[in-house]
């Protein structure tokens, strides 16, 4: 923890509270060492969200948030072209007794709640092989927005939107009047001469409208005089009609007869406020045609009076052009959603389809080494994890064999197969790794860990029990030794 910490991790101080709560607030120092520079930093535990840069006297020069700090490391460790923050990349790789990365079957879950496709975005980052995907991505996101804000437009009614019906409805219509203005520029000295022509065709087109909105009109006055006639007719049953009931029958219960009544009220009165609406709205669709038919007579009337009058060539120019325009502006708007739609639905196919193969090409790398180092610590024949990714989610199991020791072991080759394809910083792994793999596999995995050329952190106890040449190489690579006599601190707060 203390490693992480010094790498700008924050579990320390809320895992490990006990160490501030018995020593009360101190500072930790720790000094790297880059081509050959040496870099010295500190950190204090009650100002731990910042980092102060030493000189290597310890004296501090300048203070850095931890963001900075961390973006420094990131520089330092050269893993800045993978579009990762460093701890993002740091604390998967730690895996500690404390944090919440430890799930075996889950090696690439940085925290419990971490969702799938974040694993999947990490690691193709983190094999760089997300660049690829970033173009097709933001051409992707820059025709969803167009998508969203034409959306948007027709939603507030900036621009018509219109179904498939009406834009057949708007190409018949734009053909039709590019006819008519091709017709009337083909023949406009004959239709000077002769007005009435283009007159008719107007008296035509009103009295064909006029027919639709008067068949409305007596589909609606039908409905309005039927509700009428209900309203007259709505009589409900009065308890004196049973009296003569009781005369024949005088065992009949009053009660019931003022229960039926009451129920044959209350269902009078629903239907009747019903029936009111009902009248309400056909009332206002009725006056809505009444107004449309007196447009339509206002517009014929001024049709015939002014038969001879050669304006009106001018005038149905002018109207053929406007609704040519409607129809063909409602189209485009309709055609670019298509287009968007369809644009939208390839993109994310294509992009699919890319992730998929980048990801194929990532698990097959990384089970090919998980396999190399399964025989390596397994001997030759021996079943190795595998990892496998879907659209959404990813695997990582071991067929027919699930061991606790193998659970683990298989966290610690996955860790070493990232470790050799991608330039992971640096591994830190807790002793609680290894204490349920065999003797002889743990022994076999200090070979490895000696030879994997980059910092390695491990805690590992009882290494006697590991065999004399195991021994031999972790005491050789021991930093720090811990006892029941040397502990960590100036303070031993077990007792």
């Amino acid at each position: 923890m203390l490693v992480d910490f010094a790498m700008g991790g924050e579990t320390f101080l809320t895992h490990n509270s006990d160490v501030v709560n018995e020593l009360g607030h101190h500072s930790y120092f720790f000094q790297f060492q880059f081509d050959g520079v040496d870099h010295f930093f500190r950190r204090d535990t009650d100002k731990g969200d910042l980092v102060f840069v030493c000189d290597h006297e310890w004296k501090i020069g300048r203070t850095l948030n931890i963001k900075e700090y961390c973006d420094l490391l990131r520089q330092y460790y050269r893993i800045s072209d993978l579009g990762l923050s460093f701890r993002t990349v740091a604390s998967l790789f730690t895996r500690v007794w404390g944090k919440e990365n430890l799930v075996t079957d889950r090696p690439l879950d940085i925290h419990r709640k971490q969702r799938a496709e974040d694993a999947l975005i990490f690691v193709l980052k983190l094999f760089d092989k997300y660049h690829e995907l970033v173009v097709l991505d933001g051409e992707l996101k820059r025709v969803d927005s167009e998508k969203t804000a034409l959306r948007r437009a027709f939603r507030e009614n900036i621009v018509p939107r219109i179904g498939k019906a009406q834009f057949k409805k708007n190409k018949l219509l734009s053909q039709q009047t590019t006819d008519e203005l091709e017709d009337i520029k083909a023949n406009l000295a004959r239709y000077a001469t002769n007005i009435r022509e283009i007159t008719n065709r107007e008296v035509s087109d009103i009295k064909e409208q006029k027919d639709l909105l008067l068949k409305a009109m007596a589909a609606v006055d039908g409905r309005l005089r039927r509700l009428q006639t209900s309203l007259v007719d709505s009589k409900h049953v009065k308890s004196r009609w049973f009296e003569a009931l009781k005369e024949f029958f005088p065992d009949v219960a009053a009660d019931r007869i003022a229960l039926v009544e009451e129920f044959h009220s209350d269902i009078a009165k629903i239907l009747k406020r019903e029936i009111l609406a009902t009248e309400k709205r056909l009332v206002g669709e009725s006056d809505r045609i009444n107004a449309e038919l007196r447009g339509l007579d206002d517009r014929l009337n001024m049709l015939l009076k002014n038969v001879e009058n050669p304006t009106i060539i001018v005038d149905r120019v002018f109207e053929l052009s406007n609704l040519k325009g409607i129809a063909e502006r409602e189209n485009e708007y309709y055609e670019k959603e298509m287009a968007l739609n369809t644009r939208v639905k390839e993109l994310r196919s294509d992009l699919e389809e890319m992730k998929k193969i980048e990801l194929s090409v990532i698990s097959s790398e990384i089970n090919d080494v998980l396999r190399s180092y399964a025989e390596r610590i397994y001997g030759e024949g021996r079943k190795s994890p595998y990892l496998s990714f879907s659209k959404t989610n990813y695997k990582y199991e071991i067929f027919e064999d699930t061991g606790t020791g193998k659970a683990f072991a298989n966290l610690i080759f996955f860790d070493w197969a990232i470790f050799a394809l991608c330039p992971v910083p640096f591994l830190i792994h807790d002793s609680l790794l290894f204490k349920n793999v065999e003797n002889e596999a743990v022994a076999r995995m200090m070979e490895i860990y000696a030879t994997l050329g980059r910092q390695t952190f491990i805690a590992i106890d009882e290494i006697k029990k590991y065999g004399e040449i195991a021994e031999q190489l972790i005491r050789r690579h021991t930093i720090v030794q811990l006892s029941n006599d040397a502990v960590l601190y100036v303070k031993d707060w077990r007792k």
